[in-house]
Order: structure tokens, then C-alpha cells, then sequence
């Protein structure tokens, strides 16, 4: 199977069936996207330690003292990062190299995770 077959079906899988958790939800996503979203969920993390992980609209999210803070997914040609509009709008100048949309950012590959974080 090529990549491109298994990047379909992975994020087809994910989608379809629902993670029980983040844990599971990354078990299905493609190696290099579980790179990135990993390094994403560790920098998170570290930043909001308080931070409790769940999967919201089936994809893992960070909520904050019983609120939604941000959350991540990988999809068959990217990944997402959804911060919301508020933290999209006040860094629009530094998100321009990304797909950006009104609450989320898009980026291609673990390694554009790496080198921008």
C-alpha cells in the first residue's frame, strides 16, 4: 500500500470509528502527522500543565478549567492546529507561511512542526 493509501485510510479510520482517547486517536494517524501532533501535545503540555486532554468533536483538544483552550488534528494531506479566532487574528502576520482559516492553521509535515516550534 503507498502512502498516500494509508494517509486516506488512516484519517478515514480515525474519523469514522472515534478514539477512546488522544492516546488512540494518535495510535491511528499516520507516522510522520503523529510526529507533529505528538511534538504539538508535549509543547502544549508543558505550557498548560493543568491542561486536561480530551477528544472533542472526534479530535483531541486541551480544555482549560472546564473550557475548550485549543485543539489538533491530522487529516489526509495535513495537520490542524485550532486555537480559535482570537489567537489566529492577533498572529496573522506570523502565520502567513500557513493555511489559515477563521480558528485553525494547517501545516504539511512533523518536520515544518520542528523547525517552526
Amino acid at each position: 500500500m503507498n502512502s498516500s493509501a494509508e494517509k486516506n485510510i488512516a484519517a478515514t479510520k480515525t474519523k469514522t470509528t472515534g478514539a477512546r482517547d488522544v492516546d488512540d486517536y494518535l495510535s491511528r494517524v499516520p507516522e510522520d502527522s503523529r510526529a507533529a501532533l505528538e511534538h504539538l501535545r508535549r509543547t502544549i503540555k508543558a505550557i498548560v500543565p493543568d491542561a486536561v486532554e480530551v477528544i472533542s468533536y472526534q479530535i483531541p483538544t486541551f480544555k482549560y478549567q472546564g473550557r475548550m483552550l485549543v485543539s489538533y488534528a491530522a487529516f489526509a494531506e495535513h495537520c490542524s492546529f485550532f486555537p480559535g479566532a482570537a489567537p489566529i487574528e492577533a498572529h496573522r502576520n506570523e502565520l502567513r507561511s500557513y493555511q489559515t482559516s477563521k480558528v485553525q492553521f494547517a501545516f504539511l509535515r512533523a518536520s515544518h512542526c520542528r523547525q517552526r516550534w
